[in-house]
């Protein structure tokens, strides 16, 4: 199976190694010609990066 990955942020190269350790075949496409040196969502490994609010459903 092929798999096209649209962004090379965190979660792009990281689920491209998984899906090709399990044997599929992945691209990974970037609309930016370089990394970046700023910006891209926050990642916090120990709480919440971003508060979200919180909604029943």
């Amino acid at each position: 199976m092929r798999v096209l990955i649209s962004g090379a942020g965190v979660a792009g190269p990281v689920l491209a190694y998984w899906l090709v350790r399990h044997g599929l075949s992945v691209t990974v496409v970037e609309r930016s010609p370089e990394l970046r040196k700023s910006g891209g969502h926050a990642v916090d490994l120990f709480r919440p990066a971003v508060d979200l609010p919180r909604c029943r459903l």
